[in-house]
């Protein structure tokens, strides 16, 4: 028997869970995301939906050119019930089955937490636990990682749990630090080396396993 009930907003469509992408209002690893799957390195999971802050994010007007659902919440939407209530209508609609947080700027709302629980997954652009802090995002967090004096940064792809101490770390990717390194140049050779191998990755492990779970529920209930 499955243990963990299935969300019955999980779908596999094609063989592939829908995901949705919630990304910075800056860069993002979206592009490279699309090209591994177009690679076949993203197999059994795609991107059905992006989800930004800010409606001027490149990443909208990459998704939009791949013919990509798009939407733009509220930077404070977790603090209004009605956009909290049509952020996870949308998510039903487009069938989400896995959430990947890339630098967003907002805070995740509760019931999307809990409906998506061992489904989000985040990129953390450092290698946790090191500059892994609440006042820390984006920039700021390789400013941190050069004014610390390290010689190696880096990226950590991890599952969202409820606790910091919960949070479950799938894969890791080191960045060595040049000599005349900018927290600019160094945030985005990050976002480079994540977006091209260790995020598709760790999307298609996780959404892989998903799947097999999804498929072995199904047969359960077949015979009940």
């Amino acid at each position: 028997m499955i243990s963990e009930p299935i969300s019955p907003l999980f779908r596999i469509k094609n063989g592939r869970i829908p995901a949705a992408m919630f990304v910075s209002p800056d860069e993002s690893s979206l592009d490279a995301v699309l090209d591994a799957q177009k690679r076949g390195k993203i197999g059994s999971a795609y991107v059905e939906i992006v989800i930004s802050c800010n409606d001027n994010a490149k990443s909208l007007t990459i998704a939009a050119s791949e013919e990509i659902a798009t939407a733009v919440v509220p930077h404070n939407y977790s603090e209004d019930s009605d956009a909290v209530e049509n952020l996870l209508a949308l998510l039903d609609e487009h069938e989400i089955g896995l959430i990947v947080i890339d630098n967003f700027p907002c805070k995740l709302d509760d019931e999307i937490r809990r409906r998506y629980k061992g489904r989000i997954i985040v990129v953390q652009p450092s290698l946790m636990p090191a500059f892994f802090e609440d006042d820390l995002h984006g920039i700021d967090i390789q400013k941190a990682v050069l004014n610390y004096g390290s010689k190696v940064a880096g990226a950590t792809v991890y599952i969202l749990g409820d606790t910091p101490d919960e949070n479950k770390i799938i894969l890791q990717k080191p960045v060595a630090i040049r000599r005349e390194e900018t927290p600019e140049s160094l945030d985005h050779r990050i976002r480079v080396a994540y977006g091209e191998e260790t995020l598709p990755k760790a999307m298609e492990n996780i959404a892989c396993a998903e799947v097999k779970k999804i498929r072995a529920h199904n047969i359960v209930k077949k015979y009940i």
